[in-house]
């Protein structure tokens, strides 16, 4: 860049005091480089240029500036910069320090070795080769870049209240051996990360977890020995067979695998899993499951004034209860059954017969169900009777099940006792299978809602 050195120049001491520059002399070049067009310099007594203004506005220095404010619509470069006000500047290029004692707001790039500011900085660009101090504020409108040396971390350092205590310093590094960054604490007294981020993207925390909305993740979440808590939102694995892995060696896992909930617990080896309730707590169940109330015909008795139905031979030495079509009178068993403690308390059970037709006869068997359902402590009231009538399907020793309609269960509950006697009616003119019914099995279809009751009396 051409300099034309003004030919007479003021008293030296009007330019330069104590080595620093005056304003009013600054002020002074700037508008005579206006006038003129031209640049406007200062040379030492080596007719070196130690500060200039060029036609373009920009101001370069040679040598170390102080100003009380510095307001400059060009470009500044030189040394070391020091203003201990406010800096309002086009760009700064600083080869050494820049040291601002209020607020810089700089239009274009900031380039320095070392920028110190007290107050706020706000800029087109920042780019510090050495180190960045800023006690105020950082107000960047594009992005914010901390670069690393060659094998070296890129590191930011932050802290609030002016960093008092050690739990106040925080930094982010940018790891050079491990293509990662890690945020840490200086609580210790010593650096500590509390969250890694790998070369893979994945998220290691060093400590619990706890979040107030949505927890979601695009591939796995490793709490190595702490907590992942939702407080307020949901923890989600959006993607079939993917969910929680558990164990020390992934030794179970729970997930959907598009049809249902899976728990596994043999990931690795085989293990049990235990449900812990706590005491008088149990597993319940929201949705209606049923079980049978079984009474196996065998474990039943014939009334003792009757000799039938016969217990009879019915297939290779294997016996069943026989009841006749011929018999003069009904045949009946009688059998009394206890409702589990698994019961749901106060729904209806539905009893329902297991019987063999003999023969290929499609003639129908009525079988009736005459019973007394009674609580613990319980008066017991008049019985109930109730029939139904299935047909032979044409093969002989088929297993058929007639089901009778549901018995109110309204105010029942576990331990309920069940007292009945099962008949076939063949004075029912709708009995008309001529061959043998045998029965199997008398049970009741029941829901339930627990595996027990919480107490030994109680549901």
């Amino acid at each position: 860049m051409a300099t034309n050195p003004i030919p007479i120049l003021p008293d030296l001491d009007e330019v330069i005091v104590d080595g620093f520059i005056s304003k009013s002399w600054l002020t002074f070049l700037t508008a005579l480089r206006k006038a003129g067009n031209r640049t406007v310099a200062i040379v030492d007594d080596n007719g070196d240029t130690v500060f200039s203004v060029d036609s373009e506005g920009n101001v370069v220095f040679t040598t170390d500036i102080e100003a009380v404010d510095g307001r400059f619509s060009g470009h500044i470069s030189g040394k070391t910069l020091a203003i201990s006000h406010e800096g309002t500047i086009g760009s700064l290029e600083v080869e050494e320090d820049l040291s601002v004692g209020g607020d810089a707001a700089v239009t274009g790039a900031i380039t320095g070795a070392s920028v110190d500011v007290t107050g706020e900085v706000s800029g087109g660009s920042l780019d510090i080769a050495g180190n960045g101090d800023i006690d105020g504020t950082l107000d960047v409108g594009d992005d914010l870049t901390v670069e690393g040396q060659a094998a070296t971390d890129g590191i930011i350092y932050f802290s609030a209240n002016a960093g008092a205590t050690n739990a106040d310093k925080w930094r982010i590094v940018a790891n050079a051996g491990a293509n990662g960054y890690t945020l840490e604490t200086f609580a210790s007294g010593a650096w500590v990360a509390v969250m890694t981020v790998d070369a893979n993207n994945d998220v290691t925390l060093a400590n619990d977890l706890d979040v107030t909305t949505d927890l979601r993740a695009g591939n796995d979440i490793t709490a190595a020995a702490g907590d992942v808590e939702a407080t307020a939102g949901d923890i989600i694995a959006p993607t079939d067979n993917k969910g929680l892995i558990i164990g020390d060696g992934s030794d179970a896992s729970v997930y959907y695998d598009g049809a249902a909930l899976v728990a596994k617990t043999d990931n690795v080896a085989a293990s049990d899993f235990d449900i812990i309730t706590g005491a008088q707590k149990t597993i319940e169940l929201q949705t209606v499951v049923y079980d049978d109330m079984r009474v196996p015909l065998q474990n039943t008795k014939i009334n003792p004034t009757k000799s039938e139905p016969a217990f009879e031979n019915f297939a290779d030495g294997l016996f069943a209860f026989a009841f006749e079509a011929t018999n003069a009178d009904d045949e009946s068993l009688h059998f009394v059954a206890q409702l589990p403690h698994s019961y749901k308390e106060g729904t209806d059970i539905v009893p329902h017969v297991h019987w063999m037709p003999s023969t290929t006869n499609a003639g129908s068997v009525v079988w009736e169900l005459e019973y007394i359902w009674v609580n613990v402590n319980g008066t017991t009231p008049g019985s109930t009777s109730v029939t139904v009538t299935d047909a032979g399907d044409g093969t002989a020793l088929k297993q058929q099940k007639a089901i009778f309609a549901a018995i109110d269960g309204t105010g029942k509950t576990i331990s309920s006792v069940l007292t009945g006697r099962l008949t076939r009616l063949t004075s029912d003119p709708g009995d008309d299978f001529t061959g043998i019914a045998y029965g199997l099995e008398i049970d009741f279809h029941h829901q339930i809602n627990t595996i027990g009751s919480r107490q030994p009396l109680v549901k």
